[in-house]
């Protein structure tokens, strides 16, 4: 048990989560999501708002595919691919996403100065969801199947996460609630790993739209991860060219801040994306890279 203990704090400490288990469910599971420093929770688009609000798949251009791919510390590889199948008023989607840390040392009861072996840390999550229009709203729900093996234990569990967005709240404003992540895990060896069951509401207030055409897009943001401090977080949204959108985000949490840049180009259906974010730790950053087609 204390080798599992070891396994588990290596990848909290590694990813800068705190408080509860299956870190890979606090990462920004899209390029643009990263780049925005997780805000983006009202925004509208393709395949990856199945990680901000699924709810917001809805008005993307049309059915979307995204692969994503998130290098870390320690060569920790963070991926996710996605997609969306989109009607007039509903959208079905489906995405699959893991994390994968190599070469972990395995140190036993007694202090050794050599390791007893290497392993690894492995987190998936399988998810299928569905949105629609309702009334005014725009509604979704994506159910998800968790695995994660840590040494030689392995435990499944489910989770299941519920967005809402709302359009035209006031002039230029949209707003966006999710609920993520509510779910259990079966006991990995003898204690199951708590889920970090979070909730996210944001704007996007588009900056002087009559003179901008919705080129500039602010995204404020609120964020709960239960067991943790509040955080807030600023997103900014900027499309200097139609073809090119720039990414900026900063979030504070207990006086430390995070910050994050990133870029996208569009080329016909296809769209490039990379991100960089800097934890609030002082660990090296993480760098994003996505690809997005649009059919």
């Amino acid at each position: 048990m204390k080798k599992i203990i070891f396994v588990i704090l290596m990848v909290s400490a590694l990813w800068a989560q705190d408080n509860s288990g299956f870190s890979m469910l606090k990462l920004p599971g899209g390029v643009r999501m990263a780049g925005l420093n997780s805000t983006g929770t009202a925004l509208g688009g393709d395949a990856g708002m199945i990680y901000s609000n699924p709810a917001g798949v809805l008005r993307g251009s049309g059915s979307s595919v995204m692969f994503n791919l998130q290098q870390g510390l320690l060569d920790a590889t963070h991926s996710s691919v996605a997609a969306v199948f989109k009607k007039d008023k509903s959208a079905w989607f489906l995405d699959a996403e893991y994390l994968t840390i190599p070469g972990i040392e395995i140190r036993g009861d007694v202090p050794l100065d050599e390791p007893q072996g290497i392993t690894s840390a492995f987190n998936l999550a399988l998810g299928v969801g569905y949105a629609r229009y309702v009334n005014n709203w725009q509604v979704a729900v994506r159910l998800k199947y968790l695995f994660e093996k840590y040494y030689l234990a392995t435990a499944p569990g489910w989770a299941v996460d519920v967005g809402l967005q709302y359009r035209d709240v006031a002039p230029g404003t949209d707003w966006g609630v999710v609920v993520q992540n509510a779910g259990v895990m079966s006991a990995l060896d003898k204690v199951a790993t708590p889920l970090p069951l979070t909730l996210r509401s944001g704007f996007t207030y588009r900056l002087f739209e009559d003179m901008f055409a919705d080129k500039l897009t602010l995204l404020p943001e609120i964020i709960w991860v239960k067991g943790e401090e509040l955080s807030y977080a600023m997103g900014l949204l900027a499309r200097p060219l139609e073809a090119v959108e720039v990414l900026a985000g900063v979030r504070t949490r207990q006086e430390t801040l995070s910050w994050s840049l990133g870029a996208g180009i569009r080329y016909k259906e296809f769209t490039l994306r990379y991100a960089f974010s800097q934890p609030s730790n002082g660990l090296a950053g993480l760098n994003s890279f996505g690809l997005m087609f649009i059919f």
